[in-house]
């Protein structure tokens, strides 16, 4: 199936996205922890949703940044992500570029990124995992925690969840 195919008819999984970039979550985990979010009144939004909200322009500029990144191209796919947020915003360019610093070590600057994402999506799950992972490698545990415990009240029963309980266990420990 050619990817203009897979994209018209939306079968995108995270693993397609960003297989080698980010972390993958099951489509239909994604499904049932929406369901649950739905049931609770609370909207959140993974990196699937917000790439389908993507032109299709944009979204093979995003797939080429990807791709550019997973072959360790960094500064090719930091150059078309900042090409794209001149005409769009999504927090999913802020993600990604997140992951670029976060690949080079550069941790200040990829919680840079992964804070710009949240703050044009603050349910955004993804993001706020990711942030709470970089906090707890920067060994920042009271950053780690605000972010583990944003991620479990927005998707409690989330296939990661149990990781970010164990952020949280670990460093009041720490304290």
């Amino acid at each position: 199936m050619a990817l203009s195919d897979i994209l018209r008819k939306g079968i995108v999984t995270s693993t397609f996205l960003i297989g080698l970039v980010g972390p993958t979550y099951n489509t239909i985990d994604n499904k049932l922890e929406f369901q649950r979010a739905e049931a609770r009144e609370i909207r959140i939004v993974d990196s699937d949703k917000l790439y389908l909200e993507l032109s299709l322009n944009e979204r093979l500029k995003y797939d080429e940044a990807t791709k550019i990144s997973a072959n360790k191209k960094y500064d090719e796919a930091t150059k078309i992500l900042k090409e794209l947020l001149l005409n769009n915003n999504s927090p999913l360019f802020f993600y990604m570029l997140g992951h670029i610093n976060r690949f080079q070590d550069n941790l200040p600057e990829a919680i840079f990124y992964f804070k710009k994402a949240i703050s044009f999506e603050p349910n955004y799950i993804d993001a706020h995992g990711i942030l709470s992972k970089v906090y707890f490698e920067f060994e920042d545990c009271k950053n780690a925690i605000i972010e583990a415990e944003t991620f479990l009240r927005l998707a409690p029963d989330h296939k990661n969840a149990e990781v970010k309980r164990q952020y949280i266990q670990e460093c009041k420990q720490k304290s």
